[in-house]
């Protein structure tokens, strides 16, 4: 830990040491010139003792290095030194590619339409030093929001902290896309869970994994919900997507009906939800919690190759099934005979 507590003199730091981190007291906040060029620190500290053209950069191991700062994205050939300059720079049809990894301090939330973010293989993780919930609402504490449509996010991870509840909230958003991601809410301590689609329309494709800790309430939820003093019906569809929920939460999709309005789930090619607990269940509808009544209704919609099966599913449950063109049917008490119908009726 280096300590200043004198009115004056300057402090220069360069070259490759170690150091628990930079304390200022009072007395040294006037008259003292700090240039930090160099070296990896155990905490971080203000982007005002930097040297020019280098940046704190967050490490895997939760170290901070300063080193050369360089681009962590660009939109076409345009780059940008931080995600946060660069998603304020999107504009409708911009493309978003990221260039190395990104933590992040605070929410970020993509409220422009028709943009796309490539993760670009690398991974957006919440930063050690993300914004304290003490002083925040739960809906600041997630790692990304999404409120607005057209949205596609692309070939990555999503990696929430202790910090989080959600690792990418959905809301109030229609078209988007999610395809080959990893939403990791591992270790998000708020709650929450990897996905939320709430009052939106949301298409997942190729390989989507759901990473579930000991805080998470499943693995993703769909939701209708009131937005702006009306009620919005919310979707998710399966395009040929094969969903993996890892870790020990039982629970594939959670499905509820909050505004009453409709809930629909599509599964359309060659979908997959497979999960890694014991007991797991691809498809769950809120219940009751003092009954244990089913307390939510969805319309699940089959336009499927594979005879794609998740009999294995919830509580009984009464179900409308349709393939949207021969087959309209309501009344089944349990997700088994609904889909056992749906497969003997092509």
């Amino acid at each position: 830990m280096i300590v200043l507590n004198e009115k004056k003199g300057t402090l220069t730091i360069n070259g490759r040491g170690n150091f628990v981190g930079i304390k200022t007291s009072e007395s040294s906040s006037n008259g003292v010139n700090i240039e930090i060029s160099g070296g990896t620190f155990e905490n971080s500290f203000p982007a005002e003792y930097l040297a020019e053209n280098v940046a704190l950069k967050e490490q895997a191991d939760g170290t901070f290095m300063v080193d050369e700062a360089t681009p962590v994205a660009k939109i076409g050939e345009k780059t940008y030194t931080t995600l946060e300059a660069a998603v304020g720079a999107a504009e409708s049809g911009s493309t978003i590619t990221l260039l190395e990894d990104v933590y992040l301090v605070e929410m970020l939330t993509l409220d422009k339409a028709n943009v796309k973010l490539d993760l670009n293989e690398y991974t957006i993780s919440a930063s050690v030093d993300f914004v304290d919930p003490t002083n925040a609402t739960n809906n600041d504490n997630h790692l990304i929001d999404v409120t607005a449509g057209g949205v596609t996010i692309t070939n990555g991870t999503l990696k929430a902290g202790t910090l989080n509840n959600h690792t990418l909230n959905i809301w109030s958003a229609d078209g988007v896309t999610l395809e080959n991601v990893t939403l990791d809410g591992s270790a998000a301590g708020m709650g929450g869970a990897p996905l939320i689609v709430g009052a939106s329309n949301v298409t997942l494709k190729g390989d989507i994994e759901l990473k579930t800790g000991e805080n998470s309430w499943y693995g993703m939820n769909v939701d209708s919900r009131k937005v702006s003093g009306t009620n919005k019906g919310a979707s998710l569809t399966l395009d040929s997507a094969k969903v993996s929920v890892t870790g020990s939460n039982p629970i594939g999709i959670y499905v509820e009906n909050t505004a009453g309005d409709d809930v629909d789930l599509n599964f359309n090619g060659e979908p997959v939800i497979m999960g890694q607990a014991d007991g797991f269940v691809p498809v769950q509808f809120a219940v009751e919690k003092d009954t244990g009544a089913q307390d939510a209704n969805a319309t699940l919609n089959f336009n499927t190759t594979n005879g794609f099966d998740i009999s294995d599913c919830g509580f009984g449950a009464t179900l409308t099934v349709s393939d949207g063109d021969n087959l309209t049917t309501t009344g089944f008490n349990s997700f088994e005979d609904a889909f056992a119908y749906v497969n003997n009726n092509p």
